[in-house]
């Protein structure tokens, strides 16, 4: 697969963003990420104070369990899903309520209706790649209490996103991460987007300076090359329906798949 929009040269543009930042070590960076959460904020048409910005989605999943989950509350989650969580269950010496999925990847009917102070939806899931639609999630989740967080860490491979939802749900986050889609894993940096309020909490227990100077350059460069972006999951979407393709001739079996892997 072929494309005249080179990766190297958005990576030069990142790295150049990156060795600019690095003149200013000697300064601390902002605390609240400036002025990257607000280029955040007008990607995704929100305010400056809807958006978390942290040392990637870990650690706003972190910071989640750090300031919703005392010892001894619950958290619910799905099995399969993302590995971490068990881990933070564990490290905050919280309950942690594994619920199966339905065979056909969606949310069970009790995944919504257990008691907890925190349930996470990874959507599209890792690692099975299934992806819920914003409607129907909403749906399901619609009477869930606690904090909802749903975790698009693979989303710009799916068709849609819940975060023009949010509006309607005070109760929900949503994390996001520029470590897929935009090819930058090493950079660490994700994001949440919630209700000021929730945004507050976050903040309340985040580390002092959770992303560096070389961090927000870099992110600030790679959200401004959209095309280079778009060049990315353009190639995902085409190489994940490749294999997918060629795996199904071979005679495996291949489920479908809404994230960058099958």
């Amino acid at each position: 697969f072929r494309s005249p929009l080179s990766t190297t040269a958005g990576a030069a543009t990142v790295a150049a963003a990156v060795a600019g930042a690095a003149a200013e070590l000697a300064r601390y960076p902002s605390p609240v990420a400036e002025p990257l959460r607000s280029a955040l904020a007008r990607v995704h048409v929100v305010d400056p104070e809807q958006v978390f910005v942290a040392n990637g989605a870990d650690q706003v999943l972190d910071c989640c369990f750090r300031a919703y989950a005392s010892p001894g509350d619950s958290v619910v989650r799905t099995e399969p899903g993302y590995s971490l969580l068990p881990v933070l269950a564990a490290l905050f010496s919280v309950r942690d309520h594994a619920v199966a999925v339905e065979p056909d990847g969606s949310l069970p009917a009790d995944f919504a209706l257990r008691p907890a102070v925190l349930r996470v939806v990874v959507n599209p899931n890792s690692p099975t790649g299934h992806w819920i639609p914003p409607a129907t999630l909403e749906a399901h989740l619609w009477e869930a209490t606690g904090i909802v967080a749903i975790d698009e860490a693979y989303c710009d491979f799916a068709p849609a996103s819940c975060i023009p939802l949010l509006t309607a749900h005070a109760n929900w986050l949503v994390i996001r991460t520029l470590s897929k889609s935009h090819a930058l894993a090493g950079l660490r940096v994700g994001y949440a987007l919630g209700d000021p309020s929730l945004i507050a909490d976050l903040n309340a227990v985040r580390d002092s300076y959770p992303v560096d100077r070389c961090a927000i350059a870099g992110a600030m460069a790679a959200l401004d090359d959209r095309a280079l972006h778009r060049h990315i999951v353009s190639t995902v979407l085409h190489e994940r329906g490749r294999l997918s393709d060629g795996l199904a001739a071979l005679g495996w079996q291949v489920e479908p798949s809404d994230a960058n892997f099958v």
